[in-house]
């Protein structure tokens, strides 16, 4: 048996996951990834961060107490990371959700960028049929 007479086993299986596949599934996550939900998130941060100088600028024209000016800040903070941690959690679970790893490696396709360009392993392996990271064939030809 000589090395041509191998094949993928993206070629030999018929359930194979084919370029128009993992296109149309790295577009899903990405337009989720993007939706006015995660923007909301986002912008509900900020506006905790931003609400404590707010609470204590009011404060300090109304006349409130100064000892409130620590908590006020403190609830700007808790707001701000409490976001954050909301919209982590949510990118992390899409992504489980659009999860496609490569069969020989077990790196995720939908991780982290390459260095060169910016570009995902998924939009390389949708590029060359192959895994960036190890050069397991994973795409059906």
């Amino acid at each position: 048996m000589t090395p041509h007479d191998l094949t993928s086993p993206a070629a030999t299986d018929p359930l194979a996951l084919r370029r128009e596949d993992l296109d149309l599934l790295l577009a899903s996550c990405k337009q989720e990834m993007r939706s006015k939900k995660e923007w909301a998130g986002v912008i509900a941060a900020i506006g905790g961060l931003a609400l404590g100088p707010i609470l204590i600028s009011i404060g300090e024209h109304a006349g409130w107490p100064a000892a409130l000016a620590p908590l006020f800040f403190g609830l700007g903070w808790v707001l701000f990371l409490g976001m954050t941690a909301v919209v982590v959690v949510r990118a992390r679970r899409i992504r489980a959700r659009y999860q496609i790893q490569c069969p020989a490696c077990d790196v995720s396709l939908l991780g982290p960028r390459l260095k060169q360009g910016d570009f995902t392993y998924a939009e390389m392996a949708i590029k060359t049929g192959c895994c960036p990271s190890c050069g397991a064939q994973v795409l059906a030809p």
